[in-house]
C-alpha cells in the first residue's frame, strides 16, 4: 500500500510564515514577506510520498523493514509488538530550493527560509495526517528518522530511500550527498507507526465523521507532537 499526495494549487500561506517571527517582528516583516511569496506563487512544488512497510525483527540488533534489514538496537527497541511502519519523504520541491538563490538581501534570505520551513510544515502535515488515518484509533502515534536520535544512523537514509523507489512519482531531487544528507536540505525522510494504546486525543486524529469527536483536529499538533517524539521538535 502507498500514496503520492497531490498538491496541485498549493499555496503558502502568508499567516503561517508571520508565525514564525516574534511577535514584535510580524508586523515589520509583514509586507515584504507578502512581496516574497507573490514573487514564488507558482513556483513551489511540494513532494509527499508514504509506503506501508512490513516489520520483522530478526534479532536484538537486526530489523526488516520491508525489504530492507536495518542494524540498530534502538530501532528493533522501537519496533517491539509492531507490524508494520509507515515509510515516508516529504520535500519542499526542486523549484522552491532553487529560487532561494535569487534572494539576495539579508532580510529576504531569513524570511525566505522561514517560507521554506512554512512549505515543508505544510506537507509533511498533509503526509502524517494521511498516513494517521490507516492507523488504528486509540493508539499512541511516534515518527522516527535515521540520524535525528542515537542508534539509528544517517547512513540508513539510503535504506528508507531504497525501499521507496519503486513508487511511482518518486523525484530525482530526493536524493543524498556523499554524506547522506540530502541536497535539498528542506526534505524528510523516516516511519511513522502506532504503538500502544492511550485515550482518544481527538486533536492528533483526522478521522472523519467520528460522532465521539469533541474538539477539532489540529494538524499542527499532529506535527509538532510527532517532532517532539522523534527528537526534532521546533517551534
Amino acid at each position: 500500500m502507498e500514496r503520492i499526495l497531490a498538491f496541485d494549487g498549493y499555496q503558502i500561506e502568508l499567516s503561517n510564515v508571520l508565525d514564525h517571527f516574534e511577535d514584535n517582528a510580524r508586523d515589520m516583516y509583514e509586507e515584504i514577506t507578502e512581496e516574497i511569496l507573490e514573487d514564488c506563487a507558482d513556483i513551489a512544488k511540494p513532494v509527499a510520498i508514504w509506503k506501508k512497510l512490513p516489520v520483522e525483527i530478526l534479532s536484538k540488533n537486526e530489523v526488516n523493514l520491508g525489504d530492507e534489514t536495518f542494524f540498530s538496537r534502538y530501532l528493533v527497541e522501537c519496533m517491539d509488538e509492531v507490524d508494520h511502519v509507515y515509510g515516508f519523504l516529504v520535500s519542499i520541491g526542486r523549484e522552491l530550493w532553487e529560487h532561494r538563490k535569487t534572494m539576495e538581501d539579508a532580510l529576504e534570505q531569513l524570511i525566505f527560509e522561514s517560507i521554506m520551513k512554512t512549505c515543508l510544515d505544510d506537507v509533511f502535515g498533509a503526509c502524517a495526517e494521511d498516513i494517521v488515518l490507516q492507523l488504528p484509533d486509540k493508539t499512541a502515534i511516534y515518527m522516527d528518522n535515521p540520524g535525528h536520535l542515537d542508534g539509528w544512523d544517517i547512513a540508513d537514509q539510503n535504506k528508507l530511500l531504497g525501499l521507496l523507489e519503486d513508487v511511482e512519482g518518486v523525484s530525482e531531487e530526493l536524493t543524498v550527498n556523499g554524506e547522506y544528507l540530502f541536497d535539498n536540505s528542506f526534505s524528510m525522510s523516516g516511519i511513522i507507526y502506532a504503538k500502544g494504546k492511550l485515550p482518544a486525543n481527538c486533536m492528533l486524529c483526522p478521522k472523519p465523521d467520528c460522532h465521539h469527536r469533541k474538539v477539532p483536529f489540529n494538524r499542527n499538533e499532529l506535527v509538532n507532537r510527532l517532532y517532539d517524539s522523534s527528537g526534532r521538535y521546533e517551534n
